[in-house]
């Protein structure tokens, strides 16, 4: 798979097929596992936002951090998406979840005085349903063994009796 021009050989970045595979199957694990820490990641900011408005803890400055390193996480993302190559739909989804999270950490952060501020309470919503999509679609790439999914009892009589 060499060409050669004139005196110089090229070659594709990866020539070892088994390196490429590994490569992408990597990525795709740790696709599905930053998926599932935003999820948990945006369950943790909304109780930080909660725990200010409700309770009048010092948490805003933690908020609004946090959502800075979602933002991060989304953008790691999105990265891993075209290195796994995922199907497009999933590349979609992704991308779409980086804007909106875009738009939810920095644009308004830029627009204090705007009234496009009202969507930050519900935009969390949009972001929320997004990212379990993606994480709920990204479950097909963890590798299961059969063993690991076995039920610990044998199903019939209750040990209560």
């Amino acid at each position: 798979m060499h060409r050669t021009y004139g005196s110089l050989k090229s070659r594709p970045l990866c020539y070892n097929p088994e390196k490429n595979m590994d490569r992408i199957r990597i990525s795709r694990i740790a696709y599905a596992v930053i998926a599932w820490g935003i999820v948990v990641a945006l369950l943790i900011q909304v109780s930080l936002i909660g725990l200010w408005l409700f309770s009048g803890q010092p948490t805003l400055a933690i908020h609004k951090e946090f959502g800075h390193a979602i933002f991060l996480g989304v953008f790691g993302l999105l990265i891993l998406a075209y290195i796994g190559r995922l199907a497009p739909r999933m590349k979609f989804a992704t991308a779409l979840l980086s804007v909106v999270t875009a738009v939810q950490t920095e644009v308004f952060a830029l627009l204090p005085g705007s009234p496009l501020r009202a969507f930050h309470t519900v935009l969390p919503l949009v972001i929320f349903a997004l990212a379990a999509f993606v994480a709920r679609g990204a479950t097909s790439f963890l590798p299961v063994r059969l063993g690991q999914v076995a039920l610990p009892l044998p199903i019939g009589e209750s040990r209560a009796n």
